[in-house]
C-alpha cells in the first residue's frame, strides 16, 4: 500500500487489508506468480489545502502475462479502494478460472471442436 502526496492512514490501511482478503486468498496459492499493489493519491485539492478527491489505483502483476489494473476516483477514499478491489477480484477470478478445469469438462476431451470434426470425418 502506497500513499502519494498524503499522510499514511492506519485506518485506511486496515480497511484495505480487510477488503483485499478474498483477493489475496485467491492469489495466495501462487505467491511467486502474482504481486498485488495499491496506490492512493489526491487528484484535486480545495483552496484551504484539504483533499477534494482521491484516486485509487490497484495493480496485480502476473509473471509472464500482462498486468491486471483498476482505477477509481472518488471524494471518499474508502469507496475508491472498495471499487478498485472489487474490479480486481472480478478480473483475477476470470483470469484464474480460465486455467482451471470445470466440472462440465471433467472426463471429456479438451481438443478443439474443429480437430474433433476432422477426426470423425476421416
Amino acid at each position: 500500500m502506497k500513499f502519494t502526496n498524503i499522510d499514511a492512514s492506519q485506518s485506511l490501511d486496515a480497511f484495505v487489508d480487510k477488503k483485499s482478503k478474498a483477493l489475496l486468498k485467491r492469489v495466495g496459492a501462487y505467491h511467486d506468480r502474482y504481486k498485488f499493489s495499491m496506490n492512493i493519491k489526491p487528484t484535486s485539492r480545495k483552496k484551504d489545502g484539504s483533499v477534494k478527491t482521491f484516486s485509487a489505483v490497484g495493480v496485480v502483476k502476473i509473471k509472464s502475462v500482462s498486468d491486471l489494473r483498476a482505477e477509481f476516483e472518488s471524494a471518499d477514499p474508502k469507496l475508491a479502494v472498495k471499487k478498485v478491489i472489487d474490479s480486481l477480484e472480478k478480473q483475477i477470478r476470470r483470469h484464474t478460472e480460465k486455467s482451471e478445469r470445470s466440472r462440465s469438462t471433467l472426463g471429456r476431451s479438451l481438443k478443439p471442436i474443429r480437430q474433433f470434426k476432422l477426426e470423425v470425418s476421416q
